[in-house]
């Protein structure tokens, strides 16, 4: 009796002890649910305080829109959708005023002179001077036309017209004068007008002969050369002026023609007549000052392109060349070719630079016509660039898709006898990025509407390893895996450090032309191939309304597959996000309270467990582990944003020294420097 009392005790007190150890469960429930909520309205305090969530919504809302708006009906993205995105993305970024809107548009506008600048709106740039050109051939009297002109006639039937054009680069704008090069017509004054500046006066040859209308071995025969010392034929074709091929080129075939064809030729003529008259090539011309009320005054005269006599003469060696003198085989000589041309180079510049100095004294540095700094961007509606869009790109190396030897087995060589074919001439991606230069320079290449005869030499911007062995043209591409720059000021470390990417830009200061050349430079350069990994569009903003900073990020992902996904993403930031007040401090002092006892609850929660032999069973608890999380990310996030804060601060300041160059030397130049 009394021992089934005491059992009956001991229930009720296990009982009893159950009841207490729920209420105390369930308090403790309730202070953890309690510490849990607190933490999140304090965190979600300190995130509003923090982020102005409002606005980083309407800047990030509106740059997004803008980058899926030319891809948001494309069920399939082609490589042609790209493109089309970057001059989407030009087109929206890039747009110039207006000349003759009434407005002064600065830096896009400003006081012009000739084609340079906008004089309707911004009046015309003080201090210039009347600068003429006038050229003279020696081949049309005055008063008459070229092309009524029998050497002319002559040139036009063999398709060998030179059409000579001219044009003036000035040192100041960095660029020509006229955006066509102007026709040069004979005796017709042109002036036009320049500041103080070195200018340059070229002479261009649009249509060649030499190479084109007649091959150099034939221009040998015609002019008795010794074929070993005729220029060889251009492997890049230009617009320069005053070569000696395009010389040997007019006398032999154009002018040996026109000779041919007078019936006052001599039947003892021994060699060609071209060579009697002496080898000349273009035009005589002046250049000069003709301002008002002043006496005109010539900065050079300068005469056509010649080979006088005793120079020819002087080239020649006894006995007839190995063609035997063909077709003036009563001349007993064989001329030198290389000879002449060392004595013509000296005397046929294409270009000429003067120095116009009116208003300033020689020596003296010119003002600056155009100015530098950059003009406002509007990328949305009260978001700016800043300073460019960088286009970048990662590339995969190719490999053969056909296995080696090494790693073919019997099963692979039985599929190779079937599906050999299938591999020949195809690549595959490896895993490593190439970092090797690729594309190329559609400013040398003749079939680009961007080809630019005048640039006449590719090693002005190139070296020889940057020249392809296949095309003998310029790679149009080139890795650039560079660093951050570290300074005691910034020691945080680039996580694109020695990547090697692809980079080009669109500078903010460019022109929406210029701007949309670069595109087609992309384009014509072959810009993305079968290697293509992945393409980056990438572009900073600044909101000034809001004093909010943003960066916008299209990436195109090129699957071997043959998808081309496309992804956005915009991260943003104002300055006030930078700057801490008490309030902010306090609640984060707070959160890292409660995190650390409700962390130390979790800890007590595992001790327990582990007394009773049930550590592991803690972990099975997908809430247990939700807790660990929640506690552990609070914090971290705000170290997080604190020390971007930091970086971000150090990265101004950085900017604001002016240690970070422009990323463009001149955005004004013909071809990449």
């Amino acid at each position: 009796m009394l021992e089934a009392e005491l059992i009956r005790k001991r229930g009720t007190i296990r009982s009893l002890k159950k009841v207490v150890d729920f209420k105390l469960s369930q308090g403790e429930s309730y202070r953890q649910l309690f510490l849990f909520a607190t933490l999140i309205f304090f965190f979600s305090m300190s995130v509003h305080r923090v982020r102005d969530t409002q606005v980083s919504y309407s800047v990030e809302t509106s740059l997004l829109n803008l980058m899926n708006q030319p891809l948001q009906d494309k069920n399939h993205l082609e490589t042609v959708d790209v493109y089309a995105f970057l001059s989407h993305i030009a087109s929206t970024i890039f747009r110039d005023p207006v000349c003759g809107d009434g407005v002064c548009d600065s830096p896009l506008e400003y006081p012009g002179f000739g084609e340079v600048g906008c004089s309707a709106d911004c009046g015309v740039r003080e201090n210039i001077s009347n600068v003429f050109f006038f050229p003279v051939d020696p081949n049309v009297p005055i008063g008459q036309k070229a092309e009524d002109q029998p050497i002319y006639q002559t040139a036009s039937r063999l398709e060998s017209m030179p059409d000579f054009r001219w044009n003036v680069y000035l040192d100041t704008t960095r660029n020509f004068l006229y955006e066509e090069d102007q026709m040069v017509v004979s005796n017709e004054w042109k002036e036009f007008q320049v500041p103080d500046d070195n200018i340059t006066v070229c002479l261009f040859q649009r249509n060649k002969i030499y190479g084109k209308s007649a091959t150099a071995s034939s221009l040998a025969i015609m002019l008795n050369l010794d074929p070993a010392s005729v220029p060889p034929e251009p492997t890049i074709e230009n617009h320069a002026y005053g070569t000696f091929a395009e010389a040997i080129g007019w006398n032999a075939w154009v002018k040996g023609a026109y000779y041919s064809q007078l019936s006052t030729l001599p039947n003892t003529t021994q060699r060609s007549p071209a060579l009697d008259q002496g080898l000349s090539y273009g035009y005589s011309y002046n250049v000069g000052q003709s301002n008002p009320g002043q006496e005109i005054s010539f900065f050079g005269e300068y005469t056509e392109c010649r080979l006088n006599l005793s120079s020819i003469n002087a080239a020649s060696s006894q006995g007839k060349c190995a063609h035997g003198n063909a077709m003036w085989p009563m001349e007993d000589r064989c001329y030198d070719a290389s000879k002449w041309e060392q004595e013509w180079q000296s005397q046929c510049p294409t270009c000429r630079t003067f120095e116009v100095r009116e208003f300033s004294k020689p020596g003296d540095p010119p003002q600056v016509v155009k100015p530098t700094e950059a003009p406002n961007r509007p990328v949305t509606p009260g978001n700016t660039l800043i300073g460019s869009v960088l286009v970048s790109q990662l590339r995969k190396k190719s490999v053969p898709c056909h296995p080696g030897p090494a790693d073919c087995d019997e099963e692979c060589e039985r599929n190779l006898k079937s599906l050999g074919p299938l591999y020949k001439g195809q690549h595959c991606h490896s895993d490593e990025l190439d970092a090797s230069p690729f594309g190329i320079d559609p400013m040398f290449l003749t079939t680009s509407p961007l080809f630019d005869g005048r640039i006449f030499d590719y090693r002005f911007f190139y070296t020889e390893t940057e020249v392809s062995n296949v095309s003998n043209l310029p790679y149009g591409f080139f890795s650039t895996p560079y660093d951050m720059p570290m300074t005691d000021d910034f020691q945080y470390q680039d996580e694109d450090s020695g990547v090697p990417y692809y980079r080009a830009y669109l500078d903010g200061r460019m022109t929406a032309q210029q701007a949309h050349l670069g595109i087609e430079f992309l384009k014509e350069g072959k810009y993305i191939t079968n290697s293509t990994s992945v393409i980056n569009v990438e572009f900073g903003t600044f909101n000034a309304q809001h004093k909010h900073f943003a960066w916008s990020k299209a990436t195109f992902e090129f699957g071997t597959g043959g998808l081309i996904e496309a992804s956005f993403r915009v991260d943003s930031f104002s300055l006030s996000d930078l700057e801490a007040d008490t309030t902010e401090l306090i609640f984060f002092v707070l959160i890292c309270i409660m995190c650390v006892n409700m962390m130390a609850a979790e800890c007590q929660e595992m001790r327990n467990l582990a007394k009773q032999g049930k550590f592991f069973s803690y972990f099975t608890d997908i809430w247990n582990l939700l807790d660990i999380v929640v506690i552990t990310f609070i914090p971290a996030s705000l170290i997080n944003l604190f020390l971007n804060g930091f970086i971000l601060s150090a990265a101004l300041d950085l900017a604001g020294k002016g240690d970070i160059p422009r990323v463009l030397d001149n955005i004004d130049a013909e071809a990449r420097i």
